[in-house]
């Protein structure tokens, strides 16, 4: 009686798995295939006025296509300086 229910059940299951690895499957479609079907997908909105602004940030080095250094004549210290920047001034005789 169990000999007779376990190969039944076997016969079974093994219908059922050939059954399935029958089954055909759909060929995959192409992208290009899709778009010609459905369409290309698109986000719409609408024109509005509103401010743009794109903040850039970099890390860099600069320096100046030439350098120079300028060194005093005299070794003193300065005490003061008697003009700004932007100052007109003249050669003191």
């Amino acid at each position: 009686m169990r000999k007779s229910i376990l190969n039944s059940i076997l016969v079974l299951s093994l219908l059922f798995a050939l059954s399935a690895c029958n089954q055909k499957k759909d060929d995959a479609k192409s992208m290009d295939q899709l778009h010609s079907e459905l369409g290309i997908p698109v986000r719409v909105v609408s024109a509005e006025r509103s401010t743009f602004e794109q903040n850039l940030r970099y890390n860099a080095v600069l320096a100046g296509s030439q350098e120079s250094t300028a060194q005093a004549m005299v070794s003193d210290v300065v005490v003061a300086i008697n003009a700004k920047v932007g100052d007109r001034v003249n050669q003191a005789t």
